[in-house]
């Protein structure tokens, strides 16, 4: 377990107020937890020092001895980005709305970062979010999750952003899009797929009672993640024909 811990690491989303301790300094922030937790103290500076380089905190004597109030929100997730992502190697980082408590101004460059990190170290990247603008960014591929972590559709992000299967899918597609072709999400796929409505756990889909597509066997019988193209997959019972009808119904 304590190799791996320290294989994997995380990126919490309120650097500001939960995840960095305001009593530490950066540098001490990036060390305690993965290092001196972890018991690996020989060269502890130069981890320190060098991760903050990386995330691009420069001069990195001038950050070492700072307080997260003396920071702006950018500068202190790039201090988790420093002590969850770097410090350690890991060869997996749990990166959980790592931009949602930031300014508009500065996802970008905290988006930047990560998907350099991505690409330098070939760190593989578990990117949590409702973003669905960030996700096609940083990602290769995307998993939509509904009630209690229930994959409902899965694929590369081109075929799930692209071409959506499944009504939970289209429905976030809608919603951030505006619609398919511009114009109201709500007419276009009614107001029933908005609702908070939920179904039963124990027979039928859970999307059921806010599917606008669904039909009796969905009410009965719950569907298991298949696989409609090569690598694109999707946990509906309709799902090699939803997205025809779809369009249809906006023609």
């Amino acid at each position: 377990m304590s190799r791996l811990r320290t294989s994997i690491q995380s990126i919490f989303q309120d650097p500001p107020f939960q995840s960095i301790n305001p009593r530490f300094t950066v540098a001490r922030a990036v060390a305690e937890p993965p290092l001196e937790v972890n018991g690996l103290r020989e060269g502890l500076e130069e981890k320190v020092m060098d991760a903050l380089e990386r995330v691009e905190l420069r001069p990195v004597e001038e950050y070492m001895h700072k307080y997260p109030h003396q920071l702006s929100g950018g500068q202190r997730q790039r201090v988790a980005i420093a002590r969850g992502g770097l410090v350690l190697n890991p060869s997996l980082l749990i990166a959980d709305e790592p931009i949602s408590m930031l300014d508009v101004s500065l996802r970008a460059g905290i988006l930047n970062l990560l998907r350099r990190l991505k690409q330098e170290s070939g760190v593989s990247i578990m990117y949590i979010t409702h973003d669905i603008a960030s996700a096609k960014y940083i990602g290769d591929r995307v998993y939509v999750i509904y009630r209690g972590g229930q994959v409902v559709e899965s694929g590369s992000v081109g075929q799930v952003i692209s071409e959506p299967l499944h009504p939970y899918t289209m429905a976030l597609m809608v919603a951030s899009r505006g619609g398919f072709r511009g114009g109201s999400a709500r007419s276009e796929l009614g107001e029933r797929i908005f609702s908070t409505e939920e179904g039963n756990r124990d027979t039928g889909c859970l999307f059921e009672p806010r599917c606008p597509f669904s039909r009796d066997v969905c009410s009965r019988e719950r569907p298991e993640l298949k696989e409609i193209s090569s690598g694109h997959s999707a946990r509906c019972h309709f799902a090699g024909t939803l997205r025809a009808e779809a369009m249809k119904a906006q023609a």
